[in-house]
């Protein structure tokens, strides 16, 4: 069925649509409610609460390239392990908090501590040159 301009109600849902094909809300006859633009499912909410999104999620907002910076406290291994043992949780998590959470924020956080595990690799790294030199020169390798 086409959806008209004025809009269209369907015997089992609704339909709503705006002229300049803007966007429009369906509900669809498989219980879902359709968001879309140009006519063309967006977005959908199903009846368990289930939000599908047909495309890309766009976050606006900065990254957490703060993280590489030389002025960035990083914390030491041996900090991190005292804080997770004492909280059972990472540092400035606050999807550990419950409640609502932002979907930006817990990008952000999931970025951050992906660019920390980062730093904490190239540090483990080094160390490890540093003991494989060691290693050579002790056994004239």
């Amino acid at each position: 069925m086409e959806i008209s301009q004025s809009g269209t109600t369907w015997d089992d849902g609704l339909s709503l649509s705006l002229s300049g094909n803007r966007w429009n809300i369906v509900h669809g006859g498989d219980s879902n409610l359709y968001f879309g633009f140009d006519y063309s499912p967006k977005l959908c909410i199903e009846p368990d609460g289930d939000l599908v999104v047909f495309g890309d999620i766009i976050s606006v907002g900065s990254c957490c390239d703060y993280i590489f910076k030389d002025n960035y406290k990083l914390p030491t291994l041996k900090e991190l392990d005292h804080y997770i043992n004492k909280n059972r949780c990472l540092p400035n998590m606050t999807i550990n908090k419950g409640g609502k959470i932002s979907f930006q924020a817990m990008q952000k956080e999931l970025i951050e501590k992906t660019e920390e595990q980062t730093l904490y690799i190239l540090q483990l790294h080094k160390r490890l040159e540093v003991l494989e030199k060691y290693f050579k020169t002790i056994n004239g390798s």
